[in-house]
């Protein structure tokens, strides 16, 4: 039986690329490649990944 739930959620397998300090636009660049590889087109699922990609000591500026 098909449910019509529209609350449910799918698991996204994703692999953000490595952060580079010498070149940081470059992880953005690689990110929206990886978002689109993965489907992802949430603007918050796209930060959240983000953010989490950056160094610790970028975190206070967020």
């Amino acid at each position: 039986m098909a449910s019509s739930d529209s609350n449910t959620a799918t698991a996204i397998t994703f692999r953000a690329p490595p952060f580079y300090s010498q070149e940081p636009s470059l992880l953005f660049s690689l990110l929206e490649c990886s978002f689109k590889a993965s489907k992802i087109t949430s603007s918050l699922t796209k930060f959240n990944h983000a953010v989490t990609q950056l160094p610790s000591s970028w975190h206070e500026h967020i």
